[in-house]
């Protein structure tokens, strides 16, 4: 993965290329990284993802809003 897979499920304007599906996520935090030399080295990035489930009637987190 790298942090662009994440915009099919937080930006509408992503969504719409995959219409079936249907999560909705507001973007927390999302960062790629390297653990270790060896792995810089290697060009092997690890994604940390953190999403919120966007649901209907639920009281929203601050930050952008883009589904």
């Amino acid at each position: 993965y790298n942090e662009n897979s994440f915009w099919y499920y937080t930006d509408n304007q992503y969504r719409s290329f995959v219409p079936e599906i249907q999560a909705r996520f507001q973007s927390s935090r999302l960062v790629t990284y390297f653990p270790t030399e060896w792995h810089s080295q290697n060009d092997i990035s690890y994604v940390v993802a953190n999403l919120i489930a966007m649901k209907e009637g639920a009281e929203r987190c601050g930050g952008p809003l883009l589904v």
